[in-house]
């Protein structure tokens, strides 16, 4: 029997619909058959179905008290009430598994000694049959650990909700969504102070780029100018010294001619 078949609740339909042309004893005996049934391990609806609401406040109440045991209690919670009906056997079983169940959904470790207590087993072959029992029908899935004395749960079907149990799972489903938003507005302010910082990093790298390019286009120009400067420079000289050669020669020229007038001269 699968998980899902023991907690879909197609096993309780049968005796819903029995429910619906049953009264007083009828409605007794039918809950009796319920809870020894071998399959059915979810009561709910059952529960909610009206022939079986008007035990109400009937002497037939304490069996109407004892199918809502088997929905969400324990079975320290049937020995606690000695005014409900007696157990069988076999619904002394199942009333054990279900409290497994329960313990399995608190914790996923449990104790030996913690099962042996809530279920008022002494025997320890007892305990460890009953949880391989429930581990094969699907109660629970996990391993007996025998050298720790303990059961370590890997799942475990869901029981029936009590009334307070919605009002309670709404509570913890607002708190959680109250979180999740905190949450996701932390993570919020942090991207958006990493995009401002991503922007400042850019806006800071785009101006120490346009001051490398500044610098490298003053350089450039500073290095064109000491360049035509050098070029002016040099040609300056070259004409300088051009004109130096220019004029020598023009001097070497006149100097022939003199001794020829001093010639003329002396000849008149």
């Amino acid at each position: 029997m699968s998980a899902i078949e023991l907690t879909e609740g197609s096993a309780l339909q049968q005796y819903c619909v029995l429910a619906k042309s049953s009264k007083g004893k009828a409605v007794t005996a039918l809950i009796q058959q319920v809870i020894s049934a071998p399959n059915v391990f979810v009561f709910g609806e059952l529960i909610d179905m009206p022939n079986v609401k008007q035990l109400e406040g009937t002497p037939d109440a304490k069996h109407l008290d004892l199918l809502k045991i088997f929905a969400y209690g324990t079975f320290m919670d049937f020995k606690a009430n000695p005014s409900l009906p007696p157990l069988t056997p076999q619904q002394a079983k199942k009333l054990k598994q279900l409290t497994i169940a329960s313990l399995a959904t608190k914790t996923k470790v449990i104790p030996y000694s913690v099962l042996l207590k809530e279920l008022d087993i002494s025997e320890l072959r007892e305990l460890e049959d009953l949880i391989i029992d429930s581990i094969y029908i699907g109660i629970v899935q996990g391993k007996l650990d025998q050298k720790k004395q303990q059961l370590e749960i890997e799942f475990c079907v869901g029981r029936d909700l009590t009334p307070h149990s919605v009002d309670d799972m709404l509570s913890v489903l607002n708190k959680w969504c109250d979180q999740s938003q905190l949450l996701l507005k932390q993570i919020k302010e942090k991207i958006d102070h990493a995009n401002a910082m991503n922007m400042e990093e850019k806006l800071r790298k785009e101006e120490f780029e346009k001051k490398v390019e500044t610098i490298k286009t003053n350089l450039k120009a500073a290095m064109e100018a000491d360049m035509l400067s050098a070029a002016e420079l040099e040609n300056a000289e070259f004409f300088d010294e051009r004109t130096r050669k220019s004029r020598g020669k023009m001097k070497g020229r006149e100097h022939p001619h003199q001794p020829q007038h001093h010639q003329r001269d002396r000849r008149f």
